[in-house]
């Protein structure tokens, strides 16, 4: 199965690690605290409604190990 959706990638490399959403906020906040992010972001995320900027994204990056959004 070849997963090439930001989203989709995600919610499972979250799931891989066995998180919930809310612990990805931790994480994300944990890399940059002064970042505003919240459990419901993360949801709109996955479901691809919303795109994160920036910051958030590198954030994600960063947490996960690999460019989810090019």
């Amino acid at each position: 199965m070849v997963i090439d959706k930001p989203a989709e990638k995600l919610k499972l490399l979250r799931m891989r690690k066995g998180w919930t959403q809310e612990k990805l906020v931790e994480a994300i906040k944990e890399k940059n605290p002064d970042l505003r992010v919240y459990q419901v972001m993360i949801s709109r995320y996955e479901k691809n409604r919303e795109e994160p900027g920036t910051e958030i994204k590198q954030a994600i990056n960063e947490i996960f190990g690999q460019s989810l959004w090019e």
